[in-house]
């Protein structure tokens, strides 16, 4: 038999089980709630129902001092609990229907009195839980029985007094619902003082053949015994004894047993308060026997109907002998419909094997099923290997292929090289067979393709061998443009020509004509047949060269004035054509390697270009001049500034060369001596006899006898100041003008006493020139006194690249230089620099310092030679 088994209704699980034939009780003993489901087959059940048996109660004494009564007897305090009662018993027949849900609870056992060491600290136990058997209008139910009483004892202290305190026991729950119904048995008293103190025994968990027995009072200085249990429950926890100190009550076990009392005694003073806790009471219990009223039906008969599935066939008929009052379920595992119910069914739309299975099944539960394999048509064998060659010679373009024929099947062929299938079913033909490739064939049915059979054709043949050297010429001689080129002719091979340079292949096969070469390169020949194309042969044919440059050009390179003519050769070289050109002034006369130059009136440079049939090669040249002997001395007087201004005069004396001579000067005069000159450079072209030249070049000065000054000299103004300039000279020349520079910052340029404005110092030069050209001119420098003001250093900069405050640095008008150093707050130099216009710009090494306060010391010079220095903080931020 197998026991159904059910969980705690706070689980919120319901589960059912099948059971055997046969009585199959259910015992429910820990506390909780239940559920539980009747089991198929199962109409008639006995329910038996024990409550839980009550704690016993705590027991707490206490002593203030060491004192005797009058008598010579010590104080004492003493105290024992009462035991707790035990529980109900009921039991009930009830007609159930499977399947119908009852609940079960079983209620839990008291928990014992408990104590502390403070005053009067001792408790009751705890009643027992009840437990209960309900649903469908039924209701059994047995209380659990009631908790022993507490016992405090505190004595404080004077003679006489002795306290002796003893709790009641707890009375036995009832029942209520069944065919039978019991009590448990009450617990017994717990008592103090004499030669023992006894906590009180439990109460008797009341049983199927009556109430639960009572517990006992002491005997004899013994511990009173527990209860008697009824049938099913269990006896109550016997109580303790002690002739001083403490004891705990003891737990009742199993069904329905009320727990002792605790126990304690002092004599004398004892502190803090002595105790001793209640045992805790016994669970309840359910139980449920029943016996099943049927069987479960047996294992089908064999499944009749076909095992096999013909491929392009869906469906089947299946079925088992019939048994009254027996259902049958069917299952497919395969790939179907199963349709209709009962003993007979048709699977339907039937696409791949599986197990089709029935069970049988009635009132009480499944049978054992009946199954049947069935599997469908398979799909054809991989076919026959394939006939025919595997290596199509060259030239070839067909061949017949086939495997053995198997009724039924289709032939799918196909191939991968470059060819065409003719044909169908086992045997086909390849027509137009280009390349290599896999032949495969696939077999299929009405279930589907097969494993495909392959062959692997291949081409036949070889390529032609390379072709033999190359007979010809490999120099094409200058002014030749043709040659003849040819290989050892090999039977079946056809030779392809060609040539990277410039010229025309002529003919064809393994002997050709290579004319209009006008250029060298490779001639190519490529041997192929019906394989393909072998390895090429080839020649490097090259054609003649220009010729190289000349010899050194044997002549003079200077013609003498008043000569005309020089001899010029270069070493012959045969076959060499020489072509000769002049730069200059003069005649060609003559060819070859050797010319005469006549006529040479100026220099030039003469080239000699060497040629052949194959072109120019690289010129050879020499570079001639047409000189002269002679030299021109040159003079000069000056042009002199005055009252009366006397002009200046330049003159050339030839030196060498054939008199006579001829003059061209620049300012257009024709004689030796020029004269009524101004200041300025002069150049005169003088040409003798022979027609030699000479260049010449002379300069007029200026000198004055006037006397030119500008008051006051030097000035001084502050800034934002002006002052005025008087130009005077002697002696004075009417009809001057004035030319002052630089005109920025002068209430006028051209007059002879201009305000000057200067926002720095300035020097102011100024030029007078006179009716007859002459030009003096003289300084004045105008100082300008700054305004300095003070020295800015910022406390702050931020060096975040947007152009506004981005580097640290001193601010001031007359700063001549500086002396900066930054440092961080550990004192390590981050920066220095003596440029006044540098600042820092946050970084150190390169790389920008954090945010935070850095230390400068700044020494500042000014433009009085005053020295200022600063020391402070600058803040750095982003």
């Amino acid at each position: 038999m197998t026991n159904w088994k059910l969980l705690p209704i706070f689980t919120l699980t319901l589960l059912l089980y099948t059971i055997a034939n046969g009585q199959s009780p259910e015992n429910f003993t820990s506390p909780g709630t239940y559920m539980w489901a009747v089991p198929p087959c199962v109409t008639s059940i006995t329910v038996k129902v024990w409550g839980a048996g009550g704690g016993g109660g705590a027991a707490w004494v206490k002593m203030d001092n060491n004192s005797s009564d009058s008598f010579g007897t010590a104080i004492e305090a003493c105290a024992g609990g009462g035991g707790g009662g035990g529980g109900g018993y009921t039991q009930q027949i009830y007609t159930v229907v499977p399947g119908q849900t009852y609940t079960i609870t079983v209620g839990a056992g008291g928990n014992g009195g408990t104590a502390s060491s403070s005053n009067n600290s001792a408790t009751d136990g705890a009643a027992g839980g009840l437990s209960s058997f309900t649903g469908n209008s039924y209701n059994l139910t047995a209380n659990g029985g009631a908790g022993g009483i507490k016992a405090n004892s505190y004595n404080s202290g004077y003679p006489t007094s002795h306290m002796r305190t003893g709790g009641a026991g707890g009375t036995g729950g009832t029942a209520s619902g069944g065919s039978v119904n019991y009590s448990g048995g009450s617990g017994s008293l717990g008592t103090g003082g004499g030669s023992f103190d006894f906590s009180g025994a439990g109460g008797g968990g009341a049983g199927s053949n009556g109430n639960g027995g009572d517990a006992g009072s002491p005997v004899g200085g013994n511990a009173p015994v527990g209860g008697t249990g009824g049938t099913g429950a269990n006896n109550g926890a016997n109580g303790n004894k002690i002739t001083n100190g403490t004891k705990n009550g003891n737990s009742a076990s199993g069904a329905g047993g009320g727990g002792s009392g605790g126990v304690a005694h002092t004599t004398g003073y004892s502190g803090g308060g002595k105790f001793g806790t209640g045992g805790k009471g016994a669970d309840g219990k359910v139980t449920i026997e029943y016996t099943t009223d049927g069987t479960a039906p047996s294992q089908p008969s064999a499944i009749s109907g076909s095992t096999t599935i013909a491929c392009g066939t869906t469906s089947g008929t299946y079925s088992v002998t019939n048994v009254p009052g027996v259902t049958y379920t069917w299952s497919y595992s395969g790939s179907g419909t199963v349709t209709g119910s009962g003993n007979s069914i048709t699977l339907d739309n039937i696409t791949s094997g599986g197990t089709l299975t029935v069970t049988p099944s009635n009132a009480c539960g499944n049978g054992t099923p009946q199954t049947i394999t069935i599997t469908a048509g398979s799909v054809p064998a991989q076919p026959s290997a394939i006939s025919g060659s595997t290596t199509i010679a060259c030239g070839a373009t067909s061949g017949v292929y086939s495997v053995t024929n198997v009724l039924g099947v289709t032939y799918t062929w196909t191939y991968s090289g470059g060819g065409t299938i003719t044909g169908s079913g086992n045997s086909i033909t390849l027509d137009n067979i280009t390349s290599g490739g896999t032949f495969t064939v696939t077999p299929s049915n009405a279930c589907g393709n097969g494993t495909p059979q392959t062959i692997t054709i291949t081409m036949g043949g070889t390529t032609p061998s390379q072709p033999s050297t190359i007979s010809g010429s490999t120099t094409i001689a200058c002014g030749t443009t043709s040659g003849a080129y040819s290989v050892t002719n090999v039977p079946g091979v056809t030779y392809t020509w060609s040539y990277s340079g410039n010229g025309t292949i002529t003919g064809n096969g393994n002997s050709i004509t290579l004319d209009n070469i006008t250029s060298g390169g490779t001639l190519t020949v490529t041997p192929s047949n019906a394989c393909g194309n072998g390895t090429p042969q080839t020649i490097t044919i090259t054609t003649g060269a220009v010729p190289v440059q000349p010899s050194t050009i044997s002549g003079s390179t200077t013609i003498a004035c008043g000569t005309t003519s020089g001899i010029y050769s270069v070493t012959n070289v045969p076959g060499v054509t020489y072509t000769w050109s002049y730069s200059g002034s003069g005649t060609i006369t003559g060819s070859g390697n050797s010319i005469t130059l006549n006529n040479v009136t100026s220099g030039g440079i003469l080239t000699v270009t060497p040629s052949n049939a194959c072109g120019n090669g690289i010129p050879q040249i020499i570079t001639i001049a047409v000189g002269g002997t002679f030299q021109i001395d040159m003079n000069s007087t000056d042009m002199v500034c005055g009252s009366v201004t006397t002009p200046g005069t330049a003159t050339a004396t030839p030196v060498g060369g054939t008199a006579p001579y001829s003059y061209q000067w620049s300012n257009g005069g024709i004689t030796s001596s020029i004269s009524n000159l101004s200041t300025g450079t002069y150049t005169v072209l003088v040409t003798d006899a022979g027609g030699c030249q000479a260049n010449g070049t002379v300069a007029v000065n200026q000198t004055s006898n006037i006397a030119v000054q500008v008051s006051p000299s030097p000035a001084t103004v502050t800034e934002g100041e002006s002052v005025q300039l008087n130009c005077t000279f002697s002696p004075y020349i009417p009809g001057n003008s004035y030319t002052w520079t630089p005109p920025n910052s002068l209430s006028c340029s051209n007059c002879p006493s201009p305000v000057a404005s200067p926002q720095e110092t300035t020097t102011y030069t100024v030029t007078i020139t006179t009716p007859d050209g002459c030009n003096i001119d003289t300084t004045v420098k105008v100082f300008v006194k700054i305004r300095c003001g003070e020295i800015f250093i910022p406390n702050i900069f931020s060096p975040n690249g947007d152009g506004e405050n981005d580097v640290f640095k001193v601010h001031g008008k007359c700063i001549e230089k500086i002396s900066m150093k930054i440092y961080d707050r550990w004192g390590e130099l981050l920066f220095e620099t003596s440029d006044k216009t540098e600042g820092w710009d946050g970084t150190y090494r390169d790389k920008l310092m954090n945010t935070g306060v850095y230390v400068y010391i700044i020494s500042v010079n000014l433009n009085d030679g005053s020295v200022e220095t600063f020391n402070g903080n600058v803040a750095l931020t982003r």
